[in-house]
């Protein structure tokens, strides 16, 4: 590869991007589960009655709400991590192939100098010394 490459690789790990994807499934999984305790916890008081009921029962349904909504938020963050991983990988494997085209245009090009200056050699003849 040549010293100074033209094209930079992008920062970042496609392998840390994964992890980050990963660690965001495992949150989104928590506040599923979440979701779930809320809504058994609701009915687990099924004798209850009254506006403490009522009450009890509301606030449950819009914690359960709120835990789906993060869940959904953060399935949605992990499917973009996700892409964004596959095209800083995607990104990644091309610019190491194009630098492997760089290295090679630079030894062709080197090998045409050489060529040029020894048929200039050539051209000039024999000199006399």
């Amino acid at each position: 590869m040549s010293d100074a490459a033209l094209i930079e690789l992008p920062d970042g790990s496609p392998g840390a991007v994964a992890e980050a994807g990963t660690s965001l499934q495992r949150v989104a999984g928590g506040f599923e589960r979440g979701g779930g305790v809320v809504a058994r916890a609701s009915s687990t008081v099924s004798g209850w009655e009254g506006r403490a009921s009522i009450s009890f029962d509301g606030r449950a349904a819009s914690y359960g709400l709120a835990m789906v909504a993060v869940d959904q938020a953060l399935t949605a963050a992990r499917a973009a991590v996700k892409r964004y991983e596959a095209a800083l990988e995607d990104a990644r494997a091309k610019i190491r192939q194009l630098r492997e085209q760089e290295d090679m245009a630079a030894a062709r090009l080197e090998r045409a100098k050489q060529q040029l200056e020894e048929a200039k050699g050539r051209l000039a003849g024999p000199s006399s010394g």
